[in-house]
């Protein structure tokens, strides 16, 4: 539902990212305990569709020496920064990240034992075809990492509304981990992120924004981002705020 990064659009611009840790409701604990439930080994190789930054994937190698990585995202900024904190933690030998369009790579059968795809479903045509994707560049024993939104309660129209969706365009929880299991992927764990990781985010968003206001100072675009910062504030916490929640599911290929 988020369109990638594009340096045009303060938004989602390198400078109003950069606060950002990972760019979805996760806290820094969550995303060390996901990497443990990835059961990754010495000489395992790990991929990361949209990756943006590839934080998360950088900790992953982090935690467990010996393993490899490999991620690829449209947005040129969000890569050269993944490279700029691989280089300074010393894991620029260990990783490769690509710019590119991560529906590149869904021909690659096999090729991890590891995926990451957080937040990044769109960019392989949506829920579905992201899965099934996956479950194919899953090696047979490997495990995925999923991250993708979904509807905590049924969506109010004010929810649609700030979020410019349909009801459709998403479903409840049970309705995520039934479509990972028509993929051919088993269910090991299925968790959300917590309101305090999602106020978490968007605060941190908001900021950027600011941010990147303060640097437009005295301008007609730094006014229009101040205008847009307060907007996302009042559309998630009067709009979505409580409806929209995002899963992470630990996949085992089936």
């Amino acid at each position: 539902m988020t369109p990638p990064p594009d340096a045009t659009d303060p938004e989602r611009s390198a400078d109003a990212l950069a606060r950002l840790t990972f760019n979805c409701p996760l806290s820094s604990p969550r995303g060390y305990a996901l990497i443990e439930e990835l059961g990754l080994i010495h000489g395992a190789r790990v991929g990361d569709l949209g990756c943006g930054w590839a934080e998360l994937l950088l900790r992953a190698l982090e935690r467990v020496s010996g393993t490899t990585g490999e991620g690829i995202d449209i947005d040129e900024a969000g890569i050269a920064r993944g490279r700029r904190n691989a280089l300074e933690r010393g894991l620029a030998g260990r990783v490769a990240l690509e710019q590119g369009d991560a529906g590149g790579w869904t021909a690659r059968i096999g090729a991890f034992d590891a995926l990451l795809c957080v937040g990044s479903s769109h960019a392989l045509g949506g829920t579905e075809q992201a899965l099934v994707a996956v479950r194919r560049m899953l090696r047979q024993d490997g495990r995925a990492l999923f991250g993708e939104g979904f509807w905590t309660v049924p969506p109010t129209p004010a929810a649609l509304t700030a979020l410019t969706a349909a009801r459709d365009d998403l479903t409840d929880m049970e309705g995520l981990t039934e479509r990972a299991q028509t993929a051919g992927l088993r269910v090991l764990s299925a968790d959300a992120a917590t309101q305090d990781e999602w106020d978490d985010f968007q605060s941190l968003s908001q900021a950027g924004l600011r941010d990147v206001a303060r640097a437009q100072a005295g301008t007609p675009a730094g006014q229009e981002t101040l205008l847009l910062a307060e907007k996302r504030r009042a559309v998630y916490e009067d709009g979505y705020r409580g409806v929209l929640g995002f899963a992470f599911l630990v996949l085992a290929a089936a």
